[in-house]
């Protein structure tokens, strides 16, 4: 039966079963885009040089800030509207689709001169090359909101799993193909613009909604100004998170940045996996709960809870094995990036916490207020990345993850606590919920890592996880907290099992 966008009330029927539902589905899309992820990143290590990556990433720097352009927070204004009309959500699609392709034709046209700053021809054509994306997410948006709006996380999740897999599917041939050539780096960049046109042409079949022609007077700037304010954070937010890229690149050069940026994307790459879609999730139904503060504060906190259960203990571990994972992982010509990994995972610890400010922020409509926390934090950041830069991608590392740890996070708690139904002591509570567990997986592994004897380097990993596996199982069952979890968990389970051998029966 399709679904009626626009009727608020229709949408929220059964948005407990629709939420439980999306957050299978969204764990199921991502568990496999992850798992292709890692599967593909290690083998495009072997095949590709770190200067590849490090040339790509240079590209990033500017075809990733552009692309944030596109999407200009309509796409969240679309899911946060409680009152939604078939020709606000039109004007919006026209709008997009005419920001993708601007946006694309401005970055061909200024290629040359990134080119020039980072001192290599190539980046012209990648930069030219990578544009293309813009046009075609500037056409997807829309479709992708619509289905956000609806809740229909099935057809999201067909989208996600689709798009990937046809991209690292592209690139990978290219990388076999061309391995050693001159031209081997394009499988770096046919991967996000193959997904794109896979994303699009799947959304566009799942979603039943089709646009009209623009139309004026519909009410549509109040939206505007709401994505901009949205837009101006994450742009903030973009140039604080990529101005480590662009620094390090400038002084140090591609191969630097090509350890640096390959160790952070894919340490950033379980944390990104879960943000993203739970963002697509969360904020939906947060923002039909929004005036409920009590059913607001469950959600919330139920959800962020559970993400960092799985989010913390990784980064504890992998900052205590950091070494070790750096060279299995990617392989040896890699080993100097170690150090940046280790600290990069503190830094990574909270991180899903801090990326869940921003669900708040947006589902309460506090778009302004999400702008101002975007200024300091971003400031606070670039600060920390000229601090570290004369000490090279290592010192970048630590100097970002004390500031995060010590500034940024107690920043956004009270920031986002000053008003609303969450206030610091939920925040605080969740954080001495989840830290022993982490703590305690981390000096389990530590201990192990120096009790034990020396062992191969795959068999010191496996006997490290075991240990940090045994360790997050134990403390969850010694902590209140902790039974509580796995004990809903489990009554989930089993409710789930017996409905599907009813349904079988039946």
């Amino acid at each position: 039966m399709p679904v009626d966008y626009f009727d608020d009330k229709a949408i929220r029927l059964g948005l407990r079963n629709k939420t439980i539902r999306g957050g299978a589905y969204t764990a199921v899309s991502q568990g496999i885009r992850t798992v292709a992820m890692l599967i593909v990143t290690p083998l495009l290590t072997r095949l590709l040089q770190p200067e590849d990556f490090g040339l790509v990433a240079m590209a990033m720097v500017v075809t990733g800030f552009a692309g944030m352009f596109v999407d200009a927070g309509l796409s969240m204004a679309t899911v946060q509207r409680e009152q939604l009309t078939h020709q606000q959500a039109s004007n919006l699609f026209w709008v997009a689709s005419i920001l993708g392709t601007t946006i694309a034709a401005i970055c061909v046209c200024l290629s040359p001169i990134f080119a020039i700053f980072f001192q290599d021809d190539r980046l012209t054509f990648i930069i030219m090359g990578s544009s293309t994306a813009f046009i075609i997410n500037g056409l997807a948006i829309q479709y992708r909101a619509m289905l956000r709006r609806g809740l229909q996380f099935v057809d999201l999740a067909i989208a996600d799993i689709g798009s990937i897999l046809f991209g690292q599917a592209i690139g990978l041939s290219w990388a076999f193909a061309y391995s050693g050539s001159d031209g081997d780096y394009w499988a770096l960049v046919l991967i996000p613009v193959c997904a794109a046109f896979a994303s699009l042409l799947i959304v566009y079949w799942r979603c039943h909604w089709r646009p009209s022609f623009f139309q004026r007077g519909a009410g549509t700037r109040s939206m505007i100004f709401f994505g901009a304010n949205l837009t101006g954070f994450n742009t903030l937010n973009f140039f604080a998170r990529n101005a480590d890229n662009l620094l390090i690149g400038w002084w140090w050069g591609p191969t630097q940045l090509g350890f640096y940026s390959r160790i952070y994307q894919v340490m950033m790459l379980p944390v990104q996996r879960l943000n993203g879609p739970l963002t697509a999730l969360v904020v939906p139904v947060l923002s039909r709960v929004q005036k409920e503060d009590r059913k607001y504060q469950d959600i919330y906190r139920w959800t962020v809870e559970r993400l960092l259960l799985i989010s913390c203990p990784a980064m504890a571990y992998i900052a205590v094995t950091a070494d070790w994972v750096t060279v299995a992982y990617f392989s040896e010509a890699f080993a100097p990036a170690g150090p940046m990994l280790r600290w990069l995972a503190l830094a990574a610890l909270w991180q899903s916490l801090s990326a869940s400010i921003g669900w708040l922020f947006i589902s309460q409509g506090r778009d302004r207020e999400m702008f101002r926390w975007g200024v300091i934090h971003s400031t606070a950041v670039v600060l920390s990345f000229l601090i570290g830069l004369p000490f090279g991608a290592t010192g970048v590392a630590i100097a970002y993850c004390c500031t995060f740890n010590g500034f940024c996070l107690p920043l956004a708690f009270w920031l986002i606590s000053r008003k609303g139904p969450i206030d610091i002591r939920l925040l605080t509570g969740v954080v001495l919920n989840v830290g022993p567990v982490a703590a305690m997986v981390g000096i389990s592994t530590l201990l192990a890592r120096h009790l034990m004897p020396s062992f191969d380097l795959w068999i010191s990993l496996l006997v490290t996880a075991i240990v940090a596996a045994v360790a997050w199982l134990l403390s969850m069952i010694s902590l209140p907290f902790g039974r509580q979890v796995l004990t809903q968990s489990w009554g989930g389970l089993r409710n789930n099992f017996s409905r599907l051998s009813s349904s079988n029966v039946a």
